[in-house]
């Protein structure tokens, strides 16, 4: 059975305003806005580094690479290079397709080429888009739900392509790669891209 995990994203406290505090994570890090999470120092314990957690906040606004967050409970002022962690719920998710070889794009993050495992995924909606070569892309939404490994098992339709066959007079006979396979006015279709 698979059970989910957690994922824990740390970094530190850059910048402190009454309440509100930046953090050096950001959106490239994989945390969303409404995250919660922790302020901690460590001490030194016995030559053990221990964490003393002073206070708890939410993400309240993401960039890139930093985030701005809302200090909700304090025992002790929260100060620039305080530690900070942020626990988040993960699942996993099987993604295979028929060609396999398929490059994988997660919320648009390239994730890997079928048959694939994506651990670390966080629950919710997330969009799944697969690519190979000479076939049609696919996407699709997919939740990620908790204690189920998510599953998307794609059969990759081949790109098509055609022409239309016209000649003064008609009733040409038209063929093919040599083959007959009608006269004109014929409208071809059903044909891998490429030159014939």
């Amino acid at each position: 059975p698979f059970y989910s995990q957690a994922g824990v994203v740390k970094g530190k406290v850059t910048s402190t305003r009454g309440n509100v505090m930046e953090l050096d994570l950001g959106i490239e890090k994989g945390i969303q806005q409404g995250d919660s999470g922790k302020v901690y120092y460590n001490i030194l314990i016995d030559g053990k580094e221990k964490p003393i957690f002073i206070a708890k906040f939410k993400i309240t606004q993401l960039l890139e690479k930093s985030s701005m967050a809302q200090i909700e409970e304090k025992t002790n002022d929260v100060r620039v290079g305080y530690l900070v962690e942020i626990i988040f719920k993960d699942g996993e998710l099987e993604v295979t397709s028929e060609p396999s070889g398929a490059k994988v794009y997660m919320d648009s993050k390239e994730s890997g080429e079928t048959p694939t495992l994506l651990s670390n995924v966080r629950l919710g909606g997330h969009l799944i888009r697969i690519v190979k070569n000479g076939y049609e892309p696919h996407e699709e939404q997919v939740k990620v739900v908790e204690g189920k490994r998510g599953k998307v098992s794609i059969s990759l339709k081949k790109v098509v392509g055609g022409f239309l066959v016209n000649t003064d007079p008609p009733g040409a006979t038209i063929l093919i790669e040599g083959k007959p396979v009608g006269v004109s006015p014929y409208e071809v279709n059903n044909l891998s891209p490429g030159s014939y």
